[in-house]
């Protein structure tokens, strides 16, 4: 019997279509059922849907999930256990004691249910075997669901389920549907809105032999079916019709739905109905062509027709393995200009990120804001490079300011391009509220720059209550940045004699800031909008611990230019930052201090090479004569011989102005006539005819054969200071052998007036 049932089950499952994606599974339930006049219990298989397993151990969890779930006042506590050795499967059933009376339903629909799916060592807890003898009520009877009677089907001997709970014999059955019973019609109907589309297409296929007097009202709802095979379907079974309303239900879904064959299929009916305007659907079946010139002439063909219901098929041709194809329907789209379905491509990952890319800067070209914006935002969140920044640019150029939460985003884009670019925007566009944002993109040395720039723009268009607010504000960036704005502010402020005192007050809290950055951007800001009383306000943080503040102190004492700024500048020289040292050095040298030579004498044996150099050159500066220069004769002396071009150089300078015969062979050393660096060697040359020895003419002239520029002036020059005759000469071959314009005729003023000069006793 069991075999024979099997045989059953087998056949209904091979009815199932195969679109169907779950898998169908085959259970028994203990069902009550009038049969031959009496009221009797049958064991009857039903199918439902679920998730497709592999693992029989699934299988059989979905099986009984769904027996219990659907009883579970008889089940109770039951449960199974499946256990599988060398590919064989035991079932043992543990059957809850408290529902005796309902153990033969349990044992039977477990039994019938597992041996069904082919395991058939099943065993009760206690380890005794299941067999048919333990099944108490009758399951030899084939039981099949309503939509599996419907005819052309026959089932002589068999039990038909209309419904839970609901049963009629085959024989009862096929009575009913010879004399087409309303109420069995009604449940056959209705089976076309079951979950299941086999369900439903098994009814549809049952559809010509059931003769509906409504059919077309029960068909034209599954014209928009989810399934597309029942969608095909009910198009076959209404294709003969001609009724007004089936037309409009096809050319409504010709018109709606997203898939070209049931556009095609469709139209077909309408055109043969005199529904001309759907012959373009019928353009459809020739983008099957396996001819790509065919295919890319009907794109060409549907784009020109300029009917908007074809664009669904253009943009599936977007994501043909051509790219001639490509090509053609993404300019069929451009032509048809139909910006909602140029957006839809942002979204849809069938496409190409080329053609999304394209679509969107389409979109960005556009006037209208809503899809300009949708463009733009794309080509933002997911490219680099070019479009990313023309996209920016656009948001800028438009004044597009409600997309600054896009701009904000961009910020931390991936391509600095991209964010540099954003950072203008927020700028250009004025966007206040954006400044802590901007703030925050500072911390990117990429964007340092720009973002601090934007920032100090946008401090700039505020009024000063609103700038010395932001003077105070939580943010370190904006507070500095507006505490350094306050400089302009201040100016503004005083040209047009006003009171700038809370100004300046807010400055001098600013100076106590816990934050150093603060305190030294209020030193920078009082220093430039400047004055004495500012400038001597900063006299009074000399020892800050701070060496940029105190660097601003020295600039401050420097523009003081008084003795009192000067006494700053000479404490200054003690400081133990190398750059505050460094930056007095170069004040003393511009306020000529000479009080500081004593201290610099010993300054340029510092191991820092910048503060040896700076030390150096100020002494040569601040030795206004000769006598100076030689107390300082050994520095110069030793300096020369230095690896570093910058000393010796300073060195030859302070050397020059020392005319003493001790000097020249100094001078005359290879060393320094045949050093590497041209301003060296005319710094040389110099020096030697300053020294006015006349035996080292020779010396100097050699000079011309020197092929730097800089040094054949140089020895022009230093036979012109010599003042000696003897030059004369030397000049003139010089003259002859030149090309230089402009050295020929420095050549001959020195000629002219070393001729002018009168002869000496030497001569």
């Amino acid at each position: 019997m069991l075999k024979r049932l099997t045989v059953t089950l087998v056949a209904l499952m091979v009815m199932v279509p195969a679109l169907v994606r779950a898998e169908v599974y085959f259970a028994f339930s203990a069902e009550q059922m009038e049969y031959q006049g009496q009221q009797r219990i049958f064991f009857v298989p039903f199918s439902f849907t679920g998730p497709t397993h592999r693992q029989m151990e699934r299988k059989v969890g979905v099986l009984f999930e769904k027996l219990h779930g659907s009883r579970q006042a008889i089940y109770g506590s039951t449960h199974l256990v499946v256990r599988e050795k060398d590919g064989n499967f035991t079932a043992t059933l543990h059957v809850d004691p408290e529902q005796e009376r309902f153990h033969d339903v349990i044992i039977g629909e477990i039994y019938l249910t597992l041996t069904t799916i082919g395991i058939a060592d099943v065993k009760l807890s206690d380890g005794k075997m299941i067999t048919d003898t333990q099944v108490k009520y009758p399951y030899f009877v084939p039981t099949v669901p309503l939509w599996e009677a419907l005819p052309p089907a026959t089932f002589p001997h068999a039990i038909v389920r209309l419904g839970p709970n609901e049963y009629t014999e085959s024989r009862v059955f096929d009575e009913r549907m010879a004399k087409h019973d309303p109420l069995l019609f009604q449940k056959i109907a209705e089976l076309l809105k079951s979950p299941e589309s086999y369900v439903r297409m098994t009814v549809l296929t049952a559809f010509p032999h059931l003769k509906f007097a409504n059919e077309n009202e029960l068909l034209m709802p599954l014209l928009q079916d989810v399934d597309l095979s029942i969608v095909y379907k009910t198009i076959e079974l209404l294709a003969k019709k001609n009724d007004p309303a089936v037309l409009d239900a096809l050319a409504k879904t010709a018109d709606s739905t997203k898939d070209p064959e049931t556009q095609l299929q469709a139209a077909r009916i309408l055109v043969a109905n005199g529904k001309a305007n759907y012959k373009i659907y019928i353009l459809f079946e020739e983008l099957k062509s396996k001819d790509l010139a065919v295919v890319v002439q009907t794109v060409q063909k549907l784009a020109a027709s300029g009917d908007k219901r074809v664009l669904p098929a253009i943009v599936r041709q977007l994501s043909h393995a051509d790219e001639s194809v490509r090509t053609a329907a993404f300019a069929g789209l451009k032509q048809l200009r139909d910006l909602e379905t140029l957006k839809g491509l942002l979204s849809n990952a069938a496409i190409l990120e080329q053609y999304r890319r394209d679509g969107a800067i389409e979109l960005m070209l556009q006037e209208d804001a809503a899809f300009a914006a949708a463009g733009i935002t794309y080509l933002v969140e997911k490219h680099n490079g070019d479009p990313a920044v023309q996209a920016i640019s656009t948001i800028e150029m438009r004044g597009y300011k409600e997309m600054a939460d896009l701009l904000v985003q961009a910020l931390v884009h991936s391509d600095n391009k991209v964010a540099l670019a954003a950072v203008a925007a927020i700028g250009k566009l004025e966007l206040l509220e954006q400044m802590p944002a901007l703030s925050k993109a500072s911390a990117s040395p990429a964007l340092k720059s720009a973002a601090r720039s934007a920032i100090s723009d946008l401090l700039a268009k505020l009024s000063n209550f609103q700038l010395m607010k932001q003077a105070k504000s939580d943010d370190i960036v904006i507070r500095e940045l507006a505490v350094l704005a306050l400089v302009a502010e201040a100016k503004s402020l005083s040209a047009e004699k006003k009171d700038i005192e809370p100004l300046l007050e807010l400055l001098g809290d600013s100076m106590k800031d816990d934050a150093e950055v603060i305190k030294r951007a209020a030193v920078q800001a009082l220093y430039e909008i400047g004055g004495a009383r500012n400038l001597r306000r900063l006299l009074r943080i000399k020892k800050d611990p701070s060496a940029d503040v105190r660097m601003l102190v020295g600039k401050a004492a420097l523009a003081l230019a008084d003795e009192e700024g000067d006494e700053v500048i000479l404490e200054l020289l003690g400081d133990e930052d190398d750059g505050v040292r460094i930056d007095a050095i170069k004040s003393i040298k511009e306020r000529k201090i000479k009080s500081a030579r004593g201290k610099l004498k010993f300054m340029v044996e510092s191991r820092n090479l910048v503060q040896k150099v700076e030390a150096l050159r100020t002494i040569v500066v601040l030795n206004e004569t000769g006598e100076e220069h030689t107390e300082f004769y050994e520095v110069y002396k030793k300096l020369v011989f230095e690896q570093n071009a910058d000393i010796q150089l300073a060195a030859v300078h302070g050397l020059q102005h020392i005319i003493d015969p001790m000097v020249v062979p100094l001078l005359q050393s290879g060393i320094l006539l045949m050093n590497d660096d041209p301003r060296i060697r005319a710094a040389t040359i110099i020096a030697l005819g300053r020294s006015k020895d006349h035996n080292v003419v020779e010396h100097i002239a050699r000079g011309f054969a020197d092929g730097d520029h800089e040094v054949q002036a140089a020895a022009i020059e230093g036979l012109r200071l010599m003042g000696h005759k003897k030059g004369i000469t030397p000049l003139k071959e010089f003259q002859k052998q030149s090309d230089d314009e402009g050295l020929i005729n420095l050549a001959g003023d020195a000629i002219d007036e070393l001729e002018a000069t009168p002869k000496g006793l030497l001569d």
